[in-house]
């Protein structure tokens, strides 16, 4: 990741203390959740970061590792 990167999501999430919406957009930004941003995160946005990983692992739509190119899934019913 590099560091312009980063700046540029805290310019467009600056002030928001809503963790799902900064997630999302930390998500969108990189295309999952780097957990060495998150404490940065945390602190920049004063978001508690007990709060963070608590939404980032509750809910399905937040990818916590780098996904690939393909998803496979298959039914074994």
């Amino acid at each position: 990741m590099t560091d312009q990167k980063l700046e540029d999501f805290f310019r467009k999430v600056e002030g928001n203390t809503n963790a799902v919406e900064v997630l999302q957009e930390l998500q969108g930004h990189f295309g999952y959740i780097p957990q060495e941003h998150l404490k940065e995160v945390s602190r920049r946005q004063g978001i508690p970061m007990v709060t963070l990983s608590g939404v980032a692992t509750f809910y399905t739509q937040f990818k916590l590792k780098k996904e690939g190119r393909y998803t496979i899934s298959m039914c074994r019913g």
